[in-house]
Parts: structure tokens; C-alpha cells; sequence
């Protein structure tokens, strides 16, 4: 493509535009990299370029659990050792010293200046990514004393357990959702699924130990492990007592016993290379399969035999968790209005459903309703929900709050990991709606405290423009980069981290009606925000909307872990399985 010259050339900030443009379109010419690289010499075009890269390609690094930091110092220290004279230019005009959020690659500080620091990278790496690199057949695959032995400062988590299904350890005990620092995992039964926060996900069988050992990597030590690296977390690298081996976005399954290590390449690419020699690493394709006896000798073939990822998961019959829900909502009433009063219906609660009241209407409109409206049928629901096809709340237009009291409060000063998860449908938005409309449409569930309603919160919502949003009460607020679904029906998935040392944090996710819920948390999420500062005691759920049409909410659950909150097949229930339910209102298990 040639991008075509403007009929003013005496405009350099609209041909500017022209080739900033076509660079995020990804068709600007190596003529046009040349030319933008000229114009970017002004400091006001290249800040601007910088946000525009970044907001267009990168904005979802700002609002991931992702290490900001060690990402900026990566993309720094590769640039500053490249010997092409193109990026020694774009080096030159960086900033110096660098930024404080480039020297803090635990992610401690706060959201903003890590955004900025990966503006900056994210900006580096859509320029680099235009050079032209000529990759080795044989990529080199790291020794094993770099990964092995991190210099990681103490506290620092480098991956979650998403799945632990009937297990066992030796040694301390984890739950579902647990943060995990680096560590040996010895699961003795049962079986558990670990994301790094790289990206990999392993899947661990009992008898295993395996140890963490960052973000990016993990030495098996005995058993077996199922490893998917989607194309974002290529390069995580897994030890064994035989072998280093180097995943190139790829799935595999690695086997540790007496008889050394088995490695099945299940799809895309995994180079190894035999832990006490000099020898290249061997990159393996799909289908093949070794086993390294020892330390010493080379990998030699054999039958590929080991299962997918995904049937691994099949197989060991995953299956939803709700009965430890703390708290759920159905709204599992007859058509037609509800008075507050008589709204108890439901799981984990202290009270009814009412209104504001006292000092909680200081702020705000006032409520439009004075009653519960249940409908039916206005959903289509897509995930295995058992509830959602009878009663459902509609909130009307104009301005709505309704409050209730949870029975289990949520301890932000505590270690302590609460989802939630809510059916939402949004009425139609065909454009964006501006931020002075009047009534703005937005939706919210809100986590506030009875001893002080307008202190801390944490509240996930949709901004005037629809864009997912986390909100406390401390003036912070983080928004996604995409407009959320409306005019169809969602799940609302909430995820808050509480700590009581070190920072809390909030994730936020919207699926439409198209999208897979998957076996375990998401590992993408449509907002982030991290460094929160968190200690207050939240004992009410609100429920606000606003808007010039109804919108229709049901099946709210809240509990500890992703899947006591998730719409999942159930299981049959008989005589030896009693109900997953407290009460008459918790939704049955589907037959």
C-alpha cells in the first residue's frame, strides 16, 4: 500500500494523521515508517502517537492482572540491545531517567503510572514490531539457572489456582481462586488447573509436584502436567529434572518419573534440550513425542499417546459449586409488582429488598419505583442458568436504587476473594450516549457499607458511554477499552481480590450471548483495577439504574469461588447427593 500525498502538503499535522492512521490499520509502508519516523521528532506528535498506539492495540494490557512493569522493563532492555539504527533513534527520544513505573515491576503503584509505562511500551513495541527480525530455526531456550532462581521480592504471586476439583496436598491447603506465590504444589488426589499470570495454564493430575517458579515459568518435578501457552504467553518455559523445555505457543504434556521425561508436542511448537549439555535446542512439531532418559542424553522419539488439554478437563468432570454461594437472588416471583416488604426470597440475606433511606438519599435523584416489578421471559438465556426463564426483575426508567443486607459482610482488610456473577439486559444503544444526557443510562451493583454508606465502595457498572467500569469510593475509577452489549443478554462476572497486606484489587468482566464460559475464571477481563487500597467491612449489595428505558436484571450470586457463582451444568441430583441449595429458592440442579 502507498499511502496517497495530501493536495496541502503544507499541512504536516494532517499527513501526520494520514500515516498515524494507516500505521494502526497496520498498512503503512516502510516509504511511510520513514516518514512518520521523521514527523514523531516533534515532542507534541510523538506523545500523541504514543497514547493513539497504545489506547488502539495495547489498552487491554492497562487492564489485565499482567506484570506492567516487568513487561516495560522487557521491552526496554530488548530495545537498548538491538543493533539497528532505526531503534536507537526511537531509544534516543525516550524520556530520561525513565519513569518511576518502569523500575516497579511488581505492580505496586498505582493504576495511572502504570498505564503511562505502558503507553510507553506499548508504543515501543508496534514501532519495533515494523523492523524486520529474522528468527532462528532453532530458537535458544533459556538455562535453567535464570528461571530456577528468581529474584522475586517476598509476597509477590505469580499465578492462581482456578480449578481445585476433589483435591488433596501435601502441606498447606488451597482453595479455589487462591493467589499462589512461588512454591512446590504437591496435589496427593484429585486434580487442579494453574493460570500463571504469563498466560500458560497447567493442568496437573494427581500424584504431581510441581513448582513455581515466576510468571513465566515452572519446574515438574514428578507426575504429570498438561500445558496450554496461547500465542500471548509463547515462551514460558517449564524444567524438569531431564530436560528444559521452551512452549512456542503451543499446547504439550510433560510426564516426570523414574524413566526420565516424556514430552507429547499436542499442537504448535515446544523446543527442548537436555538439562547438562551444549547441544541445540530440537523444536517439535504436533504430533511428535520424546522422552529424555537423562541430563545428559538426547531426546529420542517415541509413540505420542497423551490427551488434549481441553478432554484432560472433560474428563475430570468439573462441575459447578453452588452450593457455596453466599448469597443469591432469583427473583422467583409471580408476574407482576412485589412490595418491598414481601421481597425474602432468596439465599444469604438479612432482610428484604427496600429503598435508600436517612442520610443514603443525599445524594442522587429520587427512585422512580416503590415496588419490585417481576417479569418473565425477557431474557435469552445462552449458559446453562437454571434460573432466568421465570421471574426477573425489570428496572424501570428513570432512577432506581434497591438495597439489601448480605449475611456474610466482604472484609477488604482481610485476605479474602469474593465473585459475583448477574444476568444483565441492557436496552438498545445504538450510538454512543453523551455524557450530558439527561438521564444518562448506566447500570450498577454496588458494594457499600451500613456503618458508612458514602466511604469506601466498590462498585462495577457501565460508564455514560457503556463502557464497563470499577468505581470506589475513594475517587478512583477504571474504565475498559470497549463499548459494552446491549439490546441482548449478558453475564456479569465480578471478581474482588482483598488483602490485608498489600493492594486489593477488582476485575470485571461482561459475556454476551455469543461468548463460551469457560471451566475456570477468565483469563482476559474487560477491566482491571489494581492498587486499590481497601480496608472497610461492605454489608449491602445496591442495585441502582438510570435511564430512559428498562433494563432487566436477574440471577445474582455471590460466593468465594468462580464456579459457586458461574452458570455450569449440574449434576443429577439423588438420594446420595442431596440438594446444592439452602433453600427453596436456590436454583435445582437440571436433570
Amino acid at each position: 500500500m502507498t499511502v496517497p500525498a495530501l493536495h496541502e502538503p503544507n499541512e504536516p499535522n494532517a499527513r501526520f494523521d494520514q500515516l498515524l492512521e494507516a500505521l494502526l490499520d497496520g498498512e503503512l509502508p516502510p516509504d511511510g515508517v520513514a516518514e512518520l519516523d521523521v514527523l514523531l521528532a516533534d515532542d507534541a506528535r510523538r506523545t500523541e502517537a504514543r497514547e493513539r498506539l497504545a489506547q488502539h492495540r495495547l489498552l487491554g494490557l492497562v487492564h489485565q492482572g499482567s506484570n506492567h512493569g516487568e513487561l516495560v522493563d522487557g521491552v526496554v532492555a530488548a530495545t537498548s540491545a538491538s543493533d539497528d539504527a532505526q531503534i536507537d533513534g526511537i531509544m534516543a527520544r525516550l524520556p530520561r531517567p525513565l519513569p518511576e513505573a518502569f523500575t516497579d515491576p511488581f505492580g505496586t503503584r498505582p493504576t495511572t503510572a502504570r498505564a503511562a509505562a505502558v503507553c510507553v511500551a506499548a508504543a515501543l513495541l508496534l514501532m519495533i514490531g515494523l523492523m524486520v527480525f529474522r528468527p532462528t530455526e532453532s530458537p535458544p531456550v533459556a538455562r535453567s539457572s535464570s528461571p530456577a532462581d528468581p529474584t522475586l521480592p517476598s509476597g509477590t504471586t505469580v499465578a492462581t489456582l482456578v480449578v481445585a476439583e476433589d483435591c488433596r496436598w501435601d502441606g498447606d491447603d488451597r482453595a479455589e481462586g487462591d493467589r499462589l506465590h512461588p512454591q512446590t504444589l504437591h496435589l496427593t488426589d484429585g486434580f487442579a488447573i494453574v493460570r500463571f499470570d504469563g498466560g500458560a495454564e497447567a493442568a496437573l493430575s494427581a500424584p504431581s509436584r510441581l513448582a513455581l517458579v515466576s510468571s513465566g515459568a515452572a519446574r515438574l518435578l514428578a507426575g504429570r502436567v498438561v500445558v496450554r501457552a496461547p500465542e500471548e504467553a509463547a515462551g514460558f518455559v517449564l524444567l524438569t529434572p531431564e530436560s528444559e523445555l521452551l512452549d512456542l505457543g503451543t499446547e504439550f504434556s510433560v510426564r516426570v518419573s523414574d524413566g526420565g521425561t516424556t514430552l507429547d508436542v499436542l499442537e504448535g511448537e515446544v523446543a527442548v534440550r537436555p538439562l547438562e549439555t551444549d547441544a541445540e535446542a530440537q523444536v517439535l512439531s504436533a504430533g511428535q513425542a520424546v522422552t529424555v532418559d537423562t541430563p545428559q542424553s538426547p531426546p529420542r522419539e517415541v509413540a505420542a499417546t497423551a490427551p488434549r488439554f481441553a478432554a484432560v478437563v472433560e474428563g475430570a468432570g468439573l462441575r459447578s459449586r453452588w452450593g457455596l454461594t453466599h448469597a443469591y437472588e432469583g427473583f422467583h416471583y409471580p408476574p407482576g409488582r412485589v412490595p418491598l416488604k414481601a421481597s425474602v426470597r432468596g439465599k444469604g440475606w438479612v432482610g428484604p429488598w427496600r429503598a435508600r433511606r436517612g442520610k443514603e438519599r443525599q445524594r442522587g435523584h429520587d427512585d422512580t419505583a416503590e415496588d419490585l416489578r417481576i417479569v418473565s421471559g425477557m431474557m435469552n438465556v445462552t449458559w446453562p442458568v437454571p434460573g432466568g426463564r421465570a421471574g426477573m426483575l425489570e428496572l424501570p426508567a428513570g432512577s432506581t436504587t434497591w438495597i439489601r443486607q448480605i449475611a456474610r459482610p466482604i472484609d477488604l482488610d482481610a485476605d479474602r476473594t469474593v465473585f459475583f456473577s448477574m444476568m444483565v439486559r441492557e436496552p438498545a444503544h445504538p450510538t454512543p450516549v453523551k455524557a450530558a444526557a439527561k438521564p444518562r443510562e448506566a447500570v450498577r451493583l454496588t458494594f457499600r457499607s451500613s456503618d458508612d454508606y458514602f466511604g469506601q465502595t466498590v462498585s462495577f457498572g457501565l460508564s455514560s458511554k457503556q463502557l464497563p467500569q470499577i468505581l470506589t469510593g475513594q475517587g478512583v475509577g477504571t474504565r475498559g477499552a470497549s463499548r459494552a452489549p446491549s439490546d441482548q443478554s449478558t453475564l456479569w462476572l465480578g471478581k474482588l481480590v482483598a488483602r490485608h497486606d498489600g493492594p486489593d484489587q477488582a476485575r470485571l468482566r461482561i459475556f454476551r450471548e455469543t461468548d463460551e464460559l469457560g471451566f475456570a475464571e477468565p483469563g482476559e477481563w474487560d477491566v482491571v483495577a489494581d492498587g486499590l487500597d481497601l480496608s472497610a467491612t461492605l454489608d449491602l449489595v445496591v442495585l441502582t439504574s438510570t435511564g430512559q428505558s428498562p433494563r432487566i436484571v436477574d440471577e445474582l450470586r455471590i460466593g468465594p469461588t468462580f464456579r459457586s457463582v458461574a452458570p455450569m451444568p449440574e449434576p443429577v441430583e439423588t438420594d446420595a447427593s442431596p440438594a446444592l441449595r439452602e433453600d427453596k429458592d436456590t436454583p435445582r440442579a437440571t436433570p
